[in-house]
């Protein structure tokens, strides 16, 4: 499924909506139209994030509302029930997001004092709290550090996250090296990236088994899987830690 933000601040879905992905009130096997979403009164998206077979938004508010699939919690709602439309996500009292991310079972905020809130399944540690119990509302992850987040980015069960300081810390599945920590072991907190001493990233991207960032020296560097060449780096090899995309 699909979503859009319109100019009048309406917000519009398509495609499968068999989990109330929509957000309209319905369900459906395929949505060939945009249907719009159905937010409470005086409530409008801002940004919109997307995982399988659920749907996120953060609003002009600062708070975060979702809807459809919600069998591993990843709506964050607090419990498990699939939701048709949009419901409010129980954020700390106060708190607000400036970003949110959506893997494919999981989500993850950041929150205006820079902590890091992740949601949902974490079979493989993706949501950073040091364990592999699934959370059906916001949990901290594990950080430390005098840096704070200022990106984040969530793929099939891992997420990393870009500091202001310029370094990358990643968390969760691991077995392509997708982490980019040196080795291949599944992360259940998040973990600094491996050979990059001296480099600060400027933007992180994780997909589905591997991930790829930008640098302030202008040559983008990826890890993980690369049997079908995906790290750009002319082989066709797994890679564990960052290497340099090739004739860049």
């Amino acid at each position: 499924h699909s979503c859009a933000l319109r100019d009048d601040a309406t917000t519009w879905c398509w495609g499968l909506g068999n989990y109330g992905q929509i957000g309209d009130g319905g369900v459906y096997s395929s949505g060939t139209q945009a249907q719009k979403v159905i937010f409470p009164d005086d409530v409008h998206a801002t940004s919109l994030s997307l995982g399988y077979s659920s749907s996120c938004a953060i609003v002009d508010n600062g708070e975060i509302y979702c809807w459809g699939r919600n069998d591993q919690g990843q709506l964050g709602i607090g419990n498990t029930t699939d939701q048709y439309m949009p419901l409010k996500i129980n954020l700390p009292f106060g708190r607000t997001a400036l970003a949110l991310e959506s893997g494919d079972y999981h989500s993850c905020a950041i929150l205006d004092d820079y902590s890091v809130k992740c949601w949902g399944k974490n079979s493989n540690g993706q949501l950073g709290d040091g364990t592999q119990d699934n959370r059906n509302s916001p949990n901290s992850v594990i950080l430390s550090g005098v840096s704070n987040p200022i990106q984040i980015s969530a793929g099939y069960s891992r997420t990393c996250a870009l500091f202001d300081d310029g370094s990358i810390k990643c968390w969760g599945h691991n077995n392509f090296g997708q982490l980019g920590i040196g080795n291949n072991n599944q992360q259940t907190s998040p973990q600094n990236l491996n050979a990059l001493s001296g480099l600060q990233a400027s933007h992180v991207a994780v997909g589905t088994s591997f991930t790829c960032a930008t640098f302030h020296d202008g040559i983008p560097r990826c890890w993980g899987a690369g049997s079908s060449g995906q790290l750009g780096n002319g082989a066709s090899s797994d890679s564990n830690e960052p290497v340099t995309v090739k004739d860049f």
